[in-house]
């Protein structure tokens, strides 16, 4: 529908995009750039160029209402906004900064979890630091359901300052629980003897937490399973806990190579989805192959955290998953950065170095469609969010010059946030009513009926031996936008023993949607099947493989032979035409004669 870019004379990187309650988007990173673009507010310490958060306020359509910049005399970096239930906003980071310009907190340690609360106009209304003695690095914060606020990260810290336990090992996962003015109530920390990274938390229907990351850790302090590959290699980690932070059960999911969660959410059933990049074979918790390097991989787990289905969508070379989202039909929309061009799940060209590419599945993990998006440079997107009217909001950072889907040119720096608004043109998969093949003889006939299009350009047949090469047999032109049903018809001369076929709905911007999957059996029937029918100019006729020379021969109703044509068929093979344009409009029989082996069927012929 549209997109932005949002930037001043240096660098942004935008982590984290969201729809506010007004209809708009709020966008949260960091900059490291002065007065400059659409960057309105110095940096704090502009000599060096060290990073503050940057957050900017657009209306529906994408336009600037407000940035701000918020930080202090050294670096921080924001990954994680909300939008708090009396419509400000809580921010969250990091930060290395003594007190100083919007930091009201002396450091704990070297680098501090840093949140900072707005009202809904962007003003800054208090700050708070909490860490350890040592690194202490936030990446989420949620308001939590009696107003306060939970805070996790990752921590290299021992007891001290706001640590309240020891350290398991290099890295821990560590939470942080406050109440509604920031004051801090509980922490703890999860990990095992080696580094474990904490990326994502959410608030479940208990009233605890799910708390999601990366761990190289093998079994021991919080954790109880050994890791799948070897040593300091990664798996996927979740924690639940509680509402009081006191851990109930973990689980770890990986193979024998690197496996990295971005994120974890909770499903209408109970149960989770862990979302992250994979590069492993079949085995450990993995059921499919890589498609290149790394891939997206998605595991679904029951309530207790048990492994229901695992699955992967990639192309050739690598695709990091970075966000996800659970949709209104229950589905889940991926989102993040691909390396790959055409090749496995991935359908679309590369637009430049890395593009963003999101992919649409249904409850069970099946592919609905894909889309690629950027221009000529570097393009990683970092969040999505499904709207309010269905659609879908993207945002990350950008080095492309206007280019493929980028119509807006870098402000003046080397990277700026980059938000696209996505509409219908390619959020809905085919609406079929119906899709199925009937066999006769030598061919198939295949037929679907729509409930509704929107804007495609044509259905691609694909029919396989095998389920896995699949060729284009026919392609039909859709007729456009409508509500309405509509049937479409085609015809496989020369069908496998055992034929599979889909459908690729081709959209207006290159984008397809792909159906299931149906299988026809051969017979060994011998109909004559022709099409169109009715026919205004041209009649194709279907013969069995094993006529050889044949005449074909078009009767009246009333017995009267009104058209013939022999046809040599060791010289011309397969789908045999007849041009019917000169006979009048009425209902005709076309035989066909092989031998002692006669063929009939009956057509309409309408007028030109």
């Amino acid at each position: 529908m549209w997109d932005k870019d949002y930037g001043g004379s240096n660098f942004e990187d935008l982590d984290f995009v969201l729809q506010t309650t007004d209809g708009g988007y709020i966008s949260a990173g960091w900059s490291q750039s002065p007065v400059s673009g659409t960057k309105t507010q110095p940096n704090w310490d502009p000599s060096n160029n060290t990073p503050d958060y940057w957050i900017v306020k657009s209306d529906p359509t994408g336009a600037v209402q407000w940035d701000r910049r918020f930080g202090g005399t050294n670096w921080e970096t924001c990954g994680s906004i909300q939008q708090t239930t009396d419509g400000g906003y809580i921010l969250g980071g990091y930060s290395s900064s003594p007190i100083s310009g919007n930091k009201s907190q002396a450091p704990k340690g070297l680098i501090d979890y840093w949140i900072v609360k707005l009202d809904g106009a962007g003003n800054q209304q208090w700050d708070k630091t909490y860490g350890g003695t040592s690194n202490d690095y936030l990446t989420r914060v949620i308001q939590t359901s009696d107003g306060g606020y939970l805070l996790c990260g990752f921590s290299e810290s021992g007891v001290g300052a706001d640590r309240s336990e020891s350290s398991r090992g290099a890295e821990d996962y560590w939470i942080v629980k406050t109440d509604a003015s920031g004051v801090k109530q509980w922490d703890h920390r999860f990990g095992g003897p080696q580094d474990d990274y904490a990326y994502h938390v959410v608030q479940t229907t208990d009233g605890g937490y799910l708390i999601s990351g990366t761990s190289a850790s093998g079994a021991g302090g919080d954790k109880s399973q050994a890791d799948r590959g070897p040593s300091n290699t990664m798996d996927y980690w979740v924690v639940k806990t509680d509402a009081n932070g006191i851990k109930q059960w973990d689980k770890r999911f990986g193979t024998s190579d690197d496996d990295l969660c971005a994120m974890a959410l909770q499903t209408a059933d109970g149960g989770y989805i862990l979302g992250g990049y994979s590069a492993g074979l079949v085995n450990g918790d993995r059921s499919v192959n890589s498609r290149g390097w790394y891939d997206f991989w998605l595991v679904k787990t029951d309530a207790a955290g048990i492994k229901q289905w695992d699955t992967r969508y990639g192309g050739s070379d690598i695709d990091y998953l970075f966000t996800m989202a659970i949709t209104t039909d229950g589905g889940f929309i991926l989102g993040g950065t691909s390396y790959s061009g055409i090749s496995g799940d991935k359908t679309e060209a590369s637009r430049g170095n890395e593009d963003y590419w999101l992919v649409k599945t249904s409850a069970t993990g099946a592919v609905q469609w894909d889309k690629t998006m950027g221009g000529n440079g570097s393009d990683w997107l970092n969040r999505l969010q499904q709207t309010t009217d269905g659609y879908y909001i993207c945002g990350g950072q950008s080095s492309s010059p206007v280019s493929g889907e980028k119509t807006q040119a870098l402000v003046a720096g080397s990277n700026d946030y980059w938000i696209i608004k996505l509409g219908p043109g390619i959020i809905l998969p085919i609406e079929l009513i119906s899709f199925a093949g009937e066999n006769h003889g030598t061919l198939n006939e295949l037929t679907w009926t729509t409930a509704s299009e929107r804007g495609s350009e044509r259905f691609d047949l694909q029919r396989s031996a095998d389920v896995d090469r699949w060729e284009t047999i026919d392609a039909i032109a859709a007729a456009g936008t409508s509500q309405q049903a509509r049937t479409y018809k085609s015809i496989d001369p020369h069908p496998y023993p055992l034929t599979y076929y889909r459908l690729v709905q081709v959209d207006e911007d290159g984008g397809g949607a792909t159906s299931g999957i149906i299988a026809v059996h051969a017979s060994m029937s011998t109909e004559l099947l022709v099409a169109p029918n009715p026919a205004t100019d041209e009649l194709s006729l279907y013969p069995p493989a094993s006529f050889g020379t044949v005449s074909i021969q078009v009767f009246g109703m009333d017995g009267r032979l009104v058209k013939e044509r022999g046809v040599d068929r060791s010289t011309s093979t397969g789908t045999l035409t007849l041009s019917v344009g000169d006979l009048p409009a009425g209902v005709y029989i076309v035989e066909l004669r092989s031998g002692s082996t006669v063929l009939q069927a009956t057509w309409v012929k309408t007028g030109s």
